[in-house]
């Protein structure tokens, strides 16, 4: 079976253009019950977002009709109630091809009236370790490693599984890192930023850190528009609302003496396609970590952002007539528009829509440049 398209079958694709019935369930039980005495719902809409950028990168929102008073009161978000929600494929054969996509934690469950329906908000397990207060501060050693500072952190308000697997994960933090009580979050992202890595639940089995794709790779799958094709509509938009060329980092922390510290690095892009040399115009982001830090983590830092910032100035989004269940954040994908060469790119977010079995997806489109960095 292809690791592109598990867990569906490896020729997946090609059915989609043959022609599939989309299918979907998606069930609410309390892990205190099992899902065996879950509630199956019935979706007027849904739309599960997968979206690399977001705090929980598995979201569904979703609405359901009134029902009766039982269901309401096991769909208690405080009772941790979670959402399984599963989808795949009925095949021109009959054949069924439907797996567990994602077990998500209710957040939200408002009744609106006079629609008489409820909407659904669930948020995958980062919420767990975002929601984790610890009742003091956490202080990390200079001398442990980024990956043991992940693991510790990424396994708080929880016993699931946490895999770091950070090609650069043996830096060590270079100074002790005091993590406030609400501030563990922020943490995770300023020790990813470091190492140029990604941190997520996977939406069923665990908490994963790995190195975020600076190149294209195999491709997941194969966009395209006419007969041979399950694209709908396509947008190309090139814009910097998130884009820069130059971004700075900056340490700034007070000492137990109260004497303010100021540690600052940057990152430039100079002679790329849309460097600062080449374009003559510098497009900066300035970032500001409230910890202490010395001048080499702060240009790794801000080398890492840039990477990052490069790629999203181009940006592709696509509606698909039938939706890929399998696809990811950081997966590779092609991409043939009506005018132009195929072209891969990196999926940023996907959007998929139950109960019609369609999608959307956004892409960004990585840049291999030279960077400088300095202080």
């Amino acid at each position: 079976m292809s690791a592109l398209t598990d867990p569906y079958v490896p020729d997946v694709a090609l059915r989609l253009v043959e022609g599939v019935r989309p299918v979907h369930r998606v069930i609410a039980y309390r892990p205190t019950f099992g899902v065996e005495l879950g509630h199956e719902l019935a979706l007027s809409t849904g739309t599960l977002t997968i979206d690399e950028d977001a705090a929980q990168r598995f979201t569904l929102n979703a609405s359901i009709g009134l029902g009766d008073q039982q269901l309401l009161d096991f769909l208690d978000p405080r009772t941790g109630t979670r959402l399984e929600v599963w989808a795949g494929y009925e095949y021109a054969d009959r054949t069924l091809d439907v797996h567990r996509l994602v077990d998500l934690g209710l957040r939200e469950r408002v009744v609106r009236r006079p629609q008489n329906d409820v909407v659904l908000l669930a948020v995958s397990d980062e919420a767990l370790v975002q929601d984790h207060t610890p009742t003091a501060p956490i202080t990390l050693p200079l001398s442990m490693t980024v990956t043991a500072a992940l693991s510790q952190l990424l396994s708080l308000g929880h016993a699931q599984p946490v895999t770091v697997a950070l090609s650069r994960g043996g830096t060590l933090l270079g100074t002790t890192l005091v993590v406030r009580p609400d501030g563990v979050w922020s943490a995770v992202h300023d020790l990813l930023d470091r190492v140029g890595g990604v941190a997520y639940h996977d939406g069923t089995s665990g908490f994963w850190a790995v190195d975020q794709p600076e190149a294209v790779g195999a491709a997941a799958y194969m966009l395209r528009t006419g007969p041979a094709g399950t694209l709908t509509s396509t947008e190309v938009a090139l814009d910097l609302t998130s884009f820069a060329n130059l971004v700075i980092v900056e340490f700034m922390w007070r000492d137990v003496a109260g004497v303010e510290h100021t540690e600052r690095g940057w990152a430039e892009d100079r002679h790329g396609p849309h460097g600062t040399v080449t374009t003559g115009a510098r497009r900066g982001r300035v970032v500001t970590r409230t910890v202490p830090g010395t001048v080499p983590l702060a240009q790794a830092e801000a080398a890492s952002i840039l990477r990052r910032t490069l790629s999203r100035g181009r940006r592709v989004h696509v509606e698909g007539a039938v939706a890929a269940f399998w696809l990811r954040p950081e997966h590779t994908v092609t991409i043939q528009l009506p005018i132009g060469d195929a072209e891969r790119a990196l999926v940023t977010q996907v959007a998929l829509d139950l109960p019609t079995g369609t999608m959307s997806i956004h892409t960004r489109q990585p840049e291999t440049v030279t960077i400088h960095t300095g202080a």
